[in-house]
C-alpha cells in the first residue's frame, strides 16, 4: 500500500518568524489560531528539508527527521505552503480555521484534508502561557514576573515571534516593565517562548509603568502604619507597602493599620511596583485567634542579637526569632526590664506564640540572673 505525506493538527502552540523564507519580505497580518502538524512523505524518506509556510505571514520552518512544526498567530482561512527543492514539491492547502485539528495528506503536488490519525506513539508537546510584567530583557531571553508573583527566565530563539495586535515587533521593543502574554514550550527546565505578545494598559500614556497585581495569604510578621510583613503560605516573607488608599477590613468592618496584630491570618492583594516594591491594596483580616490555643509554646536559649522590637534566640534546634510587642512582659528575676537592658548572651526563657517554626511572638520573657 502507497505511502502519503499527511500533516496532524495537535494541540501545541508556536510561533515563527520569516529569517530563511521566500515570504521572509512579508509582515501580513496575525490571527489568534494556533497550528501544528507533522509532515510524511509518500515514498517513506525523511522529510527533513521540507518547506512549511504561512502564506502572507512571513512563518516558515524547515522541518527535520520528525518532520513535525508548529505555528502561532494563524489567520483564519490561512494557506499553508510545501516547498522541497530536492524532489520539485510545490504545493499548497487553505486550512478553513486558523485553529483546531486538521490533517493535511499530499501526494505528489496535490494537498488535500485527511481523515487519517496521525501516526502511533507522537506525544503532544504541553504548550505553557505566562501573564506580566518584563522585569529584564535581552538579545536571547526575557525575565517576566508574572500574575503569580514568579519570575521567570524564557528563551527567545530565531522563530520566536514578537507583536503587538497585527504590527511586527523587534527584541529591541521588548522594555522593562512593558506588559506581555508568552505562549512558551519546556525543554527540560528551559523555557522557549513561541510567541511575545505585548498588550495594551491602562496607564499607557503616562509615566508610570503598568502595575501586576498578586495575592498573598498568611501570618503577619509585623504591621505599623506604613508596612505589613507577612510570611506566606509559601514560606516567603513579604513586606508591602500600606498607604492612605489601602482597604482594610475584617468582614464588613474597616480595620486601622495600627490595628493589625502579630500572627493574624490575613489575605492580601497588592501591586508590584516598578522598584520591586509591594503596595496593598486589599488586605483581609482571615482570623484574628490564629496564634491561640494550642500554638502556645515555650522556649529556652541564649541571646544571640537584640533588635528594637525582637530577639534572636538560638535554642537547641536552631535560632529562633522573639518579636516583642507592648503587652510582652520581660523580667530579670523579679524585676521588670526593658528590651534593651537584654544583652547577647544572655539566658532567657520565653512563653509565647507560635507564628511559625522559626518566629515565636512573646507575652514573657523571664532573663536568668
Amino acid at each position: 500500500m502507497r505511502l502519503r505525506m499527511w500533516i496532524v493538527l495537535m494541540a501545541v502552540v508556536a510561533m515563527f518568524t520569516a529569517c530563511t523564507s521566500r515570504h521572509e519580505s512579508v509582515t501580513g497580518s496575525y490571527g489568534e489560531g494556533l497550528l501544528s502538524g507533522e509532515v510524511q512523505l509518500a515514498d517513506g524518506n525523511s522529510p527533513a528539508g521540507m518547506e512549511v509556510s504561512v502564506r502572507g505571514t512571513g512563518m516558515t520552518v524547515t522541518v527535520g527527521e520528525d518532520g513535525s512544526f508548529v505555528f502561532a498567530g494563524v489567520p483564519e482561512n490561512a494557506h499553508l505552503d510545501f516547498h522541497r527543492a530536492l524532489d520539485g514539491i510545490e504545493t499548497s492547502m487553505v486550512v478553513e480555521k486558523g485553529s483546531g485539528q486538521v490533517i493535511v495528506e499530499i501526494a505528489g503536488n496535490v494537498a488535500k484534508p485527511s481523515s487519517r490519525r496521525r501516526a502511533v506513539g507522537r506525544g503532544r508537546e504541553p504548550v505553557y502561557e505566562f501573564e506580566g510584567l518584563i522585569r529584564s530583557a535581552a538579545a536571547d531571553n526575557i525575565v517576566v514576573f508574572t500574575s503569580k508573583s514568579q519570575e521567570v527566565t524564557i528563551a527567545l530563539g530565531p522563530n520566536t515571534i514578537i507583536r503587538k495586535g497585527d504590527q511586527r515587533l523587534t527584541v529591541a521593543d521588548l522594555l522593562v516593565n512593558a506588559r506581555v502574554h508568552v505562549k512558551a514550550t519546556k525543554a527540560g527546565e528551559v523555557y522557549t517562548a513561541l510567541e511575545v505578545k505585548l498588550q495594551d494598559d491602562d496607564s499607557e500614556g503616562s509615566d508610570d509603568p503598568p502595575a501586576t497585581v498578586a495575592e498573598y495569604e498568611g501570618l503577619v510578621r509585623s504591621a505599623s502604619a506604613d508596612q505589613l510583613v507577612v510570611f506566606t503560605s509559601h514560606r516567603e516573607e513579604i513586606t508591602f507597602v500600606v498607604t492612605a488608599d489601602t482597604v482594610i477590613r475584617k468582614g464588613s468592618t474597616a480595620v486601622l493599620p495600627a490595628d493589625i496584630q502579630v500572627g493574624w491570618r490575613v489575605h492580601v492583594k497588592a501591586t508590584l511596583n516598578a522598584d520591586a516594591t509591594r503596595t496593598a491594596t486589599q488586605v483581609i483580616v482571615q482570623n484574628t485567634n490564629e496564634g491561640a490555643g494550642d500554638r502556645e509554646t515555650e522556649l529556652k536559649g541564649t541571646v544571640a542579637a537584640v533588635a528594637a522590637s525582637s530577639l534572636t534566640v538560638t535554642t537547641d534546634s536552631g535560632d529562633v526569632t522573639v518579636t516583642v510587642t507592648n503587652g510582652t512582659q520581660i523580667r530579670l528575676g523579679n524585676k521588670k526590664i526593658a528590651l534593651s537592658q537584654i544583652t547577647v548572651g544572655n539566658k532567657v526563657e520565653v512563653t509565647g506564640t507560635s507564628i511559625d517554626a522559626t518566629t515565636l511572638q512573646a507575652k514573657k520573657i523571664t532573663v536568668e540572673d
